[in-house]
C-alpha cells in the first residue's frame, strides 16, 4: 500500500515521505545558501552550550516558515533540540 498523505489508514506516519520531505528541504538551495551558522547561541535556555553550531528556525518550518536569513538564527544543539516546532 503506497503513502498519499502524511499518515497511513491505520494512523501511523509514512516514514518514507518523512525523509523524502527532509531530504527536499534540506539539499534545497535557500538552505545551502545560509551556509554554517557561526556565533553565539541565540536561544540561552537552562543547559545551553554557548555555542551556536546549528540553524534554529524563529518560524519553524512546521509552522509555515522558511529557510530566509531573517527566520534564521544561530543556536546550541542543546537549545535547538529543547525547543523543536514550538514558537
Amino acid at each position: 500500500m503506497g503513502c498519499s498523505g502524511w499518515a497511513l489508514p491505520n494512523g501511523s506516519r509514512c516514514r518514507g515521505r518523512h525523509r523524502q520531505r527532509r531530504r527536499d528541504t534540506y539539499d534545497s538551495p535557500s538552505y545551502r545558501a545560509l551556509g554554517r551558522p557561526s556565533g553565539p547561541c541565540r536561544l540561552r535556555l537552562q543547559g545551553c552550550t554557548g555555542i551556536g553550531d546549528t540553524w534554529h528556525h524563529v518560524i519553524p518550518l512546521a509552522k509555515g516558515g522558511n529557510h530566509a536569513r531573517a527566520n534564521a538564527v544561530s543556536a546550541c544543539g542543546h537549545c535547538n533540540s529543547s525547543k523543536r516546532d514550538r514558537l
